[in-house]
């Protein structure tokens, strides 16, 4: 009977989930058609572009998709295509314009444009200036209320859109309906699994010649700047609750590493992250050899903080996907909402030190998109994570700082 609540819970929280989306891609289609209909008649001669990029996922979908950026631009670039520009999501955009070789890159804050009509307003009307020769939108990830309804406002002859059928996001009414704002829709291959070959497939489909993937293939240019003693990593927080490993067990952790090596400890994340952070370093019983950074360092100095570490260990979350990419060891504990598209890597990038080394608690239920059935709170930690122990964490760390205690 308790298992029976728990699933119906479960659906209930996920039906309130879609219908909450479903509101909102309303109350936004209907601000977005009568902001288009006015435009016609005040604006202005439009500004030509020749390639917009729309991508509003989050740092971790960004720095998986930020391998073949420079190959979307070279083929573009070789097809005469010299002005572009980058509607990216605020939380990365500042640290992509200054990284790539984007025209222009437009900041656009997710949430805010999702729920304030006020600032989607000006957002759109910024927007609706430009007239692009061709319009991407390479995200895997259906969200109408934001880069499918940035493609439909704006003007374009041809607009391409990776657009997968029955994703589950998105209800498939609305799914039906954003199709028709794209001249080119991209459904994608069932049988990929891994976000970083989905964004390869994207590729393909546009003929697009790729460059070689290789982890470790940033370099921050820039020296550590918080201590200078060697350390490692802990990132504690995750996009929701459900994701978290919990201040206990990290706490448990960083004492035993710290126990057993003369390394310090840096806890990074956003400012969500601050009082999970605080939380975890009051536990610590060596204070003097813990920071928490946490809330207080940019995008771009975040990296540098990572490359310059020994080991980062965390949630699935932004800090694996940087670590890999700046040529950083990283372990992370791993639920099965997901399993197989965000992590593990596939197992033929090199080089293999920097794959991120997963630590996981394997259950029958895997691939529940994170619908769990045994779950009553959405930002409840759920079994696959909960179950991962501490030991087989401090385990894996073990093996990967070739430490023999």
């Amino acid at each position: 009977m308790f298992s029976y609540h728990i699933n119906l819970t479960s659906r209930i929280y996920n039906i309130l989930g879609k219908s909450k989306r479903n509101f909102f891609n309303t109350i936004n289609f209907c601000t977005d058609s009568v902001i288009v209909y006015l435009f016609k008649f005040i604006s202005k001669k439009k500004k030509p572009i020749n390639l917009c990029i729309v991508r509003l996922d989050v740092i971790g979908d960004f720095f998986l998709w930020s391998y073949y950026i420079e190959s979307i631009l070279e083929h573009y670039k070789e097809n005469a295509y010299s002005k572009t520009i980058l509607i990216a999501e605020n939380s990365w955009a500042n640290y992509a314009k200054h990284h790539y070789t984007f025209n222009e890159v437009i900041s656009i804050k997710r949430a805010k444009f999702r729920m304030n009509p006020i600032y989607r307003v000006k957002v759109l009307i910024k927007l609706l200036k430009f007239e692009a020769q061709v319009i991407l939108k390479p995200s895997y990830t259906r969200e109408v209320s934001l880069e499918e309804s940035i493609v439909r406002c704006m003007t374009s002859k041809t607009k391409i859109g990776y657009l997968p059928v029955n994703q589950g996001n998105e209800w498939r009414f609305w799914e039906k309906i954003s199709e028709s704002w794209f001249t080119t829709c991209i459904e994608g291959d069932t049988k990929i699994i891994s976000e970083i070959e989905k964004n390869s497939y994207f590729l393909e489909q546009l003929q697009i010649k790729k460059k070689e993937i290789k982890l470790g293939y940033l370099d921050s240019k820039h020296p550590s700047f918080i201590i200078q003693s060697k350390y490692f990593i802990i990132f504690p927080g995750a996009s929701v609750g459900r994701k978290k490993w919990g201040v206990q067990n990290f706490a448990s952790l960083i004492n035993r590493i710290l126990e057993v090596t003369d390394l310090c400890c840096i806890i990074c994340g956003s400012s969500s992250d601050i009082e999970i952070s605080n939380s975890i370093t009051n536990l610590v019983r060596t204070p003097n050899r813990i920071y928490n950074e946490a809330g207080k360092t940019s995008l771009s100095k975040l990296l540098t903080v990572i490359e310059n570490a020994e080991i980062l260990i965390g949630n699935d979350t932004s800090g694996i996907h940087i670590a890999a990419a700046v040529g950083t060891k990283s372990i992370c504990i791993l639920g099965g909402g997901h399993f197989g598209r965000f992590l593990p890597y596939p197992s033929y990038l090199e080089p293999k030190e920097f794959q991120p080394v997963v630590v996981y608690e394997n259950m029958a239920c895997f691939g529940c998109d994170w619908k769990c059935k045994y779950t009553l709170s959405y930002n409840e930690p759920v079994p696959c994570i909960t179950n991962v122990s501490v030991d087989a964490v401090f385990s894996k760390f073990k093996d990967c700082y070739s430490l023999s205690i």
